[in-house]
């Protein structure tokens, strides 16, 4: 069982899944060939509007594979308030009682322990699962709105999602990795995190295929 304690090597990491099931079965099952791991990551947002994908099936997959996922916005939207339930698609259909359960089992951030340092998974940014960090603006703004919330010299790595805008974004001592999204209008994939090499490896699923294709690496400040 992966703890705060355990000294991460190598996880894979799946973005914002918004009911992707068959994406998100697809890279559990590339993983499950590239590892071993150290954990699975994922960043949460498993609702989906209706009719895209399954909800359900998503979280069971998750579960089974013993992801380590974060809570989203949409997760808290869902489990918090009964009038966002039109926007998943209303009624008692909107996700099982299991569903349910994962839901309000998902923590707002946790906490590793890693080669390059410590490193904290969240949505957003730390509890704030309603804000991110884009790709672009000015790298000294990103750095003063991320000591806003104490973050650097507490972590040197920050893995989020909330954004869908894949990336690896070096910062003074601090960098942000995220996945993007599952959702095939959104240049769906995922990443493998290799802190003993401090290379991060990206990865495409093509949507509808759901074809699994490299699709390069960048290197991580050590």
């Amino acid at each position: 069982m992966t703890t705060a304690t355990t000294m991460l090597k190598m996880v894979g990491i799946i973005g914002d899944v918004h009911g992707e099931d068959v994406a998100l079965e697809a890279a559990l099952h590339f993983l499950q060939f590239e590892g071993p791991f150290d954990a699975l990551f994922c960043t949460g947002d498993l609702p989906a509007k209706q009719g895209i994908g399954d909800m359900d099936r998503a979280c069971q997959l998750l579960d089974d594979a013993g992801v380590l996922t974060i809570r989203g916005n949409h997760d808290r939207w869902m489990i918090e308030s009964e009038s966002v339930a039109d926007f998943f698609g209303g009624d008692d259909k909107v996700a099982s009682l299991a569903t349910r359960a994962f839901l309000h089992s998902l923590p707002p951030f946790r906490e590793f322990e890693t080669p390059l340092g410590p490193l904290l998974l969240c949505h957003g940014i730390a509890r704030d699962d309603m804000s991110g960090i884009y790709p672009g603006g000015n790298d000294d703004e990103i750095s003063r709105a991320l000591e806003s919330y104490g973050l650097p010299g507490k972590y040197r790595l920050m893995v989020n999602g909330h954004t869908h805008r894949r990336m690896v974004r070096p910062l003074t001592d601090f960098t942000i990795i995220n996945a993007g999204s599952l959702r095939w209008e959104e240049n769906p994939g995922f990443l493998i995190a290799d802190f003993v090499a401090a290379t991060v490896h990206l990865f495409d699923v093509t949507p509808f295929t759901y074809q699994i294709t490299r699709a390069g690496s960048i290197g991580l400040p050590t």
